[in-house]
């Protein structure tokens, strides 16, 4: 262990020794005070961030769990006692006056006369045994691919953004990040519309009328164009691949934000801005990675019906030999012997 390490046990040991010698003596302790000439271990019991090694952090605890910060004050190596058997000393055995033995001098007097401390006290092993600090970014996965692209974008670029992301951002990436996803799973199909030839019948999509819109996206060209009541992307929706890690998370999306819902809700909720192929499909895949899904999924096992009792088995017996019907209420005869 380090010098430091060592000088913060001693002040541990410290602690131990006042409370045996409280335990041992009848008389009672009102005020005690605790010194030591390290600065590091001074600073460490008087710290108020405790962020601190596992190591730093339990000695001080346990120090601070017999005195108080207030108690432990600073002294001059020259005024130390302990130094009288920690360093070479050749009259210390012969010597009965040693400070070993008599304590040093200003305990004798006034606390006025006590070594005082330096205005600021200040060490240079603090800042080893203290916790490095982490910093947490909570950010949704849109927001981190769009910081990516801003600094893709400032470093090809000359001109730079700085700040929050806004709204303009936001949709630009989006769209990027769509037409690469287009361009991975439906490239012969985009360079059959820019042909303008017609799709194979292999495609999955196929039997849709896609086009490509003025940001090069396809979308589907529906037959509702005139429902200005909806918005433009419920009325031509992206058409995304069914099999892309990208459409993946979208529907996770969805079927996390609707709270596991049914299959018509998560897909009516997803196909106001994109269409998937088998879409039904993609969403059952989906829900079997959630545990809650396959909660509310499970049916009750039907448990076997129990067997019947012996009396109602037996065979040959008179009727209501082991259950009778009253109708008629108690009749009161008498019997003559």
């Amino acid at each position: 262990m380090t010098i430091p390490l060592l000088e913060l046990q001693a002040a541990v040991l410290g602690c131990c020794l006042k409370e045996s010698l409280e335990r041992c003596h009848d008389f009672r302790v009102d005020n005690t005070t605790f010194w030591s000439d390290s600065k590091t271990v001074i600073l460490w019991i008087r710290s108020t961030n405790r962020n601190f090694k596992q190591f730093v952090a339990y000695r001080v605890t346990e120090i601070l769990g017999v005195p108080s910060a207030d108690q432990w004050r600073w002294i001059p190596t020259t005024l130390n006692v302990a130094d009288e058997v920690r360093r070479a000393c050749s009259s210390f055995e012969s010597e009965t006056q040693s400070r070993w033995f008599t304590a040093p001098g200003f305990l004798y007097q006034d606390t006025s006369h006590w070594p005082q401390e330096l205005p600021e006290l200040t060490s240079d092993h603090c800042a080893s045994e203290e916790c490095v600090g982490r910093v947490l970014l909570l950010s949704n996965s849109g927001e981190v691919v769009a910081w990516i692209f801003r600094f893709f974008y400032n470093a090809i670029s000359g001109t730079r953004q700085s700040g929050e992301l806004n709204a303009i951002e936001l949709a630009n990436d989006e769209k990027t990040v769509l037409r690469k996803v287009q361009n991975d799973s439906f490239a012969e199909e985009i360079n059959a519309i820019k042909r303008k030839t017609s799709l194979s019948k292999s495609s999955a999509i196929y039997q849709l009328t896609a086009f490509l819109d003025s940001d090069c996206l396809l979308k589907v060209n529906g037959r509702i164009d005139s429902a200005y009541c909806l918005p433009i992307t419920a009325r031509r929706p992206v058409i995304l691949p069914q099999n892309h890690h990208v459409t993946r998370l979208i529907m996770k999306q969805y079927h996390c934000q609707l709270h596991h819902q049914t299959y018509c809700l998560t897909i009516n909720e997803m196909r106001q801005r994109f269409w998937v192929p088998r879409a039904r499909s993609l969403l059952k895949s989906t829900k079997r990675e959630y545990p809650v899904c396959a909660y509310n999924k499970a049916k009750p096992a039907i448990p076997l019906i129990g067997q019947l009792p012996l009396d109602r088995l037996t065979p040959y017996v008179r009727p209501f030999s082991y259950a009778g019907v009253d109708y008629c209420g108690p009749f009161y005869i008498k019997y003559n012997a």
